[in-house]
């Protein structure tokens, strides 16, 4: 695989690609520096006013090699008629979520899209 030299990647890209194929862990200045970005990347949502605007008050608190874990406090809108967590907006969640991860590796502000994401949810 080429490395991408973006300078919106993680300065560590050429290790990160180097110790994955070894599976080892990542260097710590790595996790540091790669939360800090996608922490960034979620507050420029903030700002949006388009639908990326969702997405607002969703917070990066952990980054590393395998993981992105994110959290977020369920309010009012984000809820269906029920009472309960849109399916809607539950899928938007996966899909921002997920494309942060990606972008950990390609390079955060570069482009990523969704070809193609499936949900189901059963009543219970």
């Amino acid at each position: 695989m080429p490395v991408n030299n973006s300078p919106h990647l993680c300065k560590h890209s050429d290790e990160v690609r180097r110790i994955q194929s070894k599976s080892l862990d990542w260097p710590r200045d790595f996790k540091t520096e790669c939360l800090a970005l996608v922490q960034a990347d979620f507050e420029r949502l903030k700002s949006a006013s388009n639908f990326a605007r969702v997405a607002q008050s969703i917070r990066a608190i952990s980054a590393n090699s395998t993981t992105l874990v994110c959290e977020i406090i369920i309010e009012e809108g984000h809820l269906n008629r029920g009472g309960t967590l849109h399916g809607g907006f539950s899928a938007t969640l996966i899909d921002i979520v997920t494309s942060r991860a990606i972008g950990i590796s390609v390079g955060i502000t570069r482009s990523r899209a969704t070809i193609e994401l499936s949900a189901r949810w059963i009543h219970s």
